[in-house]
């Protein structure tokens, strides 16, 4: 009843501020954990008197974490900006600066770039495969 008159006017409050799908987890989240808390004390009260003493404790609980991730989305407007997905950017965006040198070559023992028709590397010697004071052969890897 709780929820009828308080979760679900917080639940639209939120997803008008701009939080969408993301203003039904608490309810959610409060359903299950009111099913799995009942669950696991009716196993382990012994009285009718015992049971709700625990069960009354833990809806508080419950209630009170429900309703203050809402009141905090309805207070705190998402900023539309944040991706809150964690989705990572996929190929030539996800490398900065990688749109303007595609075919740059990079020496692998010190990082500096080496130009397109470079035969060694200025900084240490190395050259495609090889280096100029015999060190391994790792030159010529394109990054």
């Amino acid at each position: 009843m709780l929820d009828l008159l308080v979760g679900i006017p917080l639940t639209i409050a939120a997803w008008k501020r701009g939080w969408k799908g993301w203003a039904l987890l608490p309810m959610g989240l409060g359903l299950v954990s009111a099913f799995i808390a009942g669950f696991i004390i009716g196993g382990i009260a012994t009285t009718e008197d015992e049971f709700w003493g625990m069960f009354l404790f833990a809806a508080v609980l419950i209630y009170v974490a429900e309703y203050g991730a809402l009141i905090t989305m309805v207070v705190k407007k998402r900023d539309p900006k944040v991706n809150i997905s964690n989705q990572l950017p996929v190929g030539p965006a996800a490398i900065p600066g990688s749109e303007n040198c595609r075919s740059a070559r990079y020496c692998t023992s010190c990082g500096q770039e080496i130009g397109e028709s470079a035969q060694f590397c200025r900084n240490c010697g190395q050259v495609a495969g090889r280096t100029m004071n015999g060190g391994t052969p790792l030159a010529g890897q394109y990054r």
